[in-house]
């Protein structure tokens, strides 16, 4: 899916990439892939969580449902800010971070304002997101179909596949949540490992630049001295009158005067 998302992107903005030789393209599908399951593995974590829980039959049903619906909506979430940038990286020419928080929700009414402008503007936008929900309705339809019998041979079966099944999709969550098994979590700059600066974007992926982003420390605010004590010596604000202008004009004028002589 994150796959097909980077397609998208490479298409909308062909233009930024066309100079990239066909090696650099190949390894940003490639390595990308490493940036993509780490998103995965996060934006499934608690549905991975949820479908190990043994429950009754009469349970099973409810917790079946909540499964269903978490899969989809958190993934629905993360394809979203995917899409974000299919409109927003022509204005920054970057991956978006969690600042675009600040700016939708950070005091600028405007943002809402011209919400309509931005439907408008950005159809294409809506249109690939649109598609790409429906696609993760319908595998996740197809995949109930492929729900094995219940057979006792075949129950028998099912419990090897399922205690193999959990110990591997386990181990790849770790691995994913982490971004590999190096020492050090996948970061940012890791993206430039694999392909030249100007396109790491094609690289990356928003999800994964927006959890970076939170996870980044800021410059602590430094407050050298309290507000009282600069004022004591600062007068940013100056109030004058009337009286004090009509001097300053005098003054002027008669500078001008001299000048002229």
């Amino acid at each position: 899916m994150y796959s097909l998302c980077r397609l998208i992107f490479f298409i909308l903005y062909f233009s930024t990439f066309i100079e990239a030789d066909k090696g650099e393209l190949f390894s940003a599908f490639f390595y990308g892939l490493r940036f993509d399951g780490l998103v995965v593995a996060w934006s499934n974590l608690l549905f991975i969580f949820l479908s190990f829980i043994p429950a009754k039959k009469n349970i099973q049903v409810v917790l079946d449902s909540l499964i269903k619906w978490l899969y989809l909506l958190s993934n629905s979430i993360f394809i979203f800010f995917n899409c974000v940038d299919f409109a927003y990286y022509r204005y920054i020419n970057k991956r978006s971070g969690v600042d675009i928080f600040n700016q939708a929700f950070g005091g600028q009414t405007d943002v809402i304002l011209q919400l309509p402008d931005y439907l408008r503007d950005f159809w294409f936008a809506i249109l690939a997101f649109t598609s790409l929900v429906f696609l993760l309705f319908y595998g996740w339809k197809i995949s109930n179909r492929l729900q094995p019998s219940n057979t006792p041979s075949q129950q028998q079966l099912n419990l090897i596949h399922r205690i193999v099944g959990t110990t591997g999709i386990c181990s790849l969550t770790l691995i994913g949540l982490r971004g590999g098994i190096q020492p050090i979590p996948l970061q940012l700059v890791d993206a430039s490992r694999y392909i030249a600066p100007q396109y790491v974007s094609l690289v990356l992926n928003t999800p994964f630049t927006i959890i970076r982003s939170m996870e980044s420390s800021r410059l602590p605010e430094l407050q050298l001295e309290k507000n009282e004590e600069a004022f004591r010596y600062f007068q940013p604000v100056q109030q004058f009158n009337r009286k004090d202008f009509k001097n300053k004009n005098r003054s002027e004028e008669h500078t001008s005067e001299l000048q002229s002589h």
